[in-house]
């Protein structure tokens, strides 16, 4: 990754913050960089992740964050010509 460490460390840090806080973690589910540190620390500290991503970008679902996630974690594909259909679907799932 060419995320710098200093992000990864501070993405990581802030995933096991949400996940201690009872948060659910809402993004786009990715396994790779920030997301993918932001991720992979809510999974390892029993958290929940709400992963939306347009189909377009949708190249094989290993490579989402939720495959690995603990129960109550989802991935939402959406549809559409643009991305406003994704836009609404992040909305939805924030409280």
């Amino acid at each position: 990754s060419k995320t710098p460490t200093s992000y990864m460390v501070e993405a990581a840090r802030l995933g096991t913050l949400i996940a201690e806080g009872g948060h659910v973690c809402v993004n786009g589910g990715g396994k790779l960089g920030g997301m993918g540190a932001l991720n992979a620390a809510v999974a390892a500290h029993g958290g929940v992740i709400r992963g939306v991503i347009h189909r377009r970008w949708v190249v094989d679902e290993a490579d989402f964050a939720v495959s690995s996630a603990g129960g109550g974690s989802s991935m939402r594909v959406c549809d559409g010509d643009d991305l406003s259909e994704r836009k609404r679907a992040l909305r939805e799932e924030a409280d």
